[in-house]
């Protein structure tokens, strides 16, 4: 009887308390009960569960969580900054990927893209960095939506956030943009862990004697983008998703990478359909998910709402499963018949 006592206390002691239904109220019926499905499955005692440090979700950024029409955020950021330099400094336009920002010479700009980056905010601190992403992203106009980003945010997808991390899910945003910037923005917005954005790092140069940062002119190697991203992944986290969402065949590499974490997974590949959003098709990409049997999202067919804020509009951190008060007194109750029926136990065997 000793042995049923210990086996009820470690059965009692390690329970949690049942979870709260899965909700997603800006997607359709249809799609919610199949992320839902999932959601409840493996994080339900069962064949399909999977174990609180392996419950890893990993999310592209430009087009799965914020708006990437027509530009890029962290390239927005960047040209802003240039913009801002430029106005301080004359004599800067006669750089010549000055005059392409002041000109809107995109085509300058891609061919060179990551001198550009790089050049764009060179030698700054890290709190000029974040603070003037901080501000772009609430104060610079979508010409497209006449939002700022802090408010082209899919509802959809913070909601699929918040309902991962309340199952006690790690959330990682894996992006080609710059880290730091992008890691600025979704901690004003969400209040997201800067730790919880992998991006393409731009190396610091720290002082540490007087305690401040600038930037240098190097990326990190690789950078996060395509195949670098299952790379940065495992390098930063130690583990594989199982669950990643994306929009590109620059997340494809990713989204196959749950295939290695051992568990049922869920991949979700997102569709440019809406006719409030830029409508526009990535066919390859899309071909690429149907043939693996991605979830594709429609974003006119699963998404109720495209922006808004949620109630609350931060990101919780993940949860911490505490049991109720009514889960004690069950506990103590096994407890005391456990302990009850081995006192009988004992006074019928000196009989």
């Amino acid at each position: 009887m000793s042995h049923l006592l210990i086996t009820l206390v470690m059965i009692f002691s390690g329970a949690t308390a049942p979870w709260e239904p899965v909700n997603l109220p800006s997607w359709s019926p249809e799609s919610a009960a199949r992320i839902g499905r999932w959601l409840t499955a493996v994080t339900t005692p069962g064949p399909l569960y999977i174990p609180r440090h392996a419950r890893i979700a990993a999310m592209d950024l430009d087009g799965t969580l914020i708006v990437e029409k027509p530009d890029y955020f962290h390239g927005l950021v960047s040209k802003e900054f240039v913009r801002l330099k430029a106005g301080r400094d004359p004599a800067l336009s006669t750089h010549p990927l000055v005059r392409a920002v002041l000109d809107g010479d995109e085509k300058t700009l891609l061919k060179n893209l990551k001198d550009f980056l790089l050049f764009s905010m060179e030698g700054e601190t890290w709190e000029t960095v974040r603070d003037f992403s901080v501000r772009i992203g609430r104060e610079s106009i979508n010409p497209l939506f006449r939002k700022p980003s802090v408010e082209l945010i899919y509802l959809p997808m913070i909601e699929l956030i918040q309902a991962l991390r309340a199952r006690d899910f790690e959330v990682y945003i894996i992006t080609t943009a710059q880290q730091d910037i992008v890691q600025a923005f979704l901690w004003d917005a969400l209040r997201l862990e800067p730790r919880f954005v992998l991006g393409s790092g731009v190396v610091y140069d720290w002082d540490f004697d007087k305690g401040i940062g600038r930037r240098g002119r190097r990326f990190l190697e690789p950078l996060c983008h395509g195949s670098g991203k299952p790379v940065r992944i495992w390098d930063r986290i130690g583990a594989w998703p199982v669950l990643a969402a994306g929009n590109s065949t620059n997340d494809v590499d990713m989204l196959s990478s749950v295939n290695l974490s051992g568990y049922w997974t869920l991949s979700l590949a997102i569709e440019h359909d809406h006719p409030d959003e830029a409508v526009y098709g990535k066919p390859e990409f899309l071909e690429i998910a149907k043939r693996r049997d991605w979830m594709v999202v429609s974003m006119k067919r699963d998404f109720t709402r495209l922006w808004g804020r949620p109630s609350p509009a931060v990101v919780p951190g993940p949860a911490s499963r505490r049991l109720p008060a009514g889960w004690w007194i069950l506990w103590l109750g096994a407890a005391a018949v456990a302990i009850g029926a081995s006192v009988l136990v004992r006074r019928s065997q000196r009989r």
